[in-house]
C-alpha cells in the first residue's frame, strides 16, 4: 500500500500533489463532523 501510494505521488505534480491534499482534508474535516454527530445521536 504505502510502496504504491509513494510511487503515485512522485509521478504526480506539485498542484496535483495540492489539490489532492485539499480534498483529502476536505473529507477527513466531514468525515469528522459526521463521527461527532452519530457519536451524538447514539450516545
Amino acid at each position: 500500500m504505502t510502496v504504491t501510494t509513494t510511487l503515485t505521488t512522485h509521478s504526480l505534480t506539485v498542484s496535483q500533489k495540492i489539490k489532492i491534499h485539499r480534498l483529502m482534508n476536505k473529507f477527513h474535516r466531514l468525515k469528522g463532523k459526521k463521527d461527532k454527530l452519530t457519536k451524538k445521536n447514539s450516545a
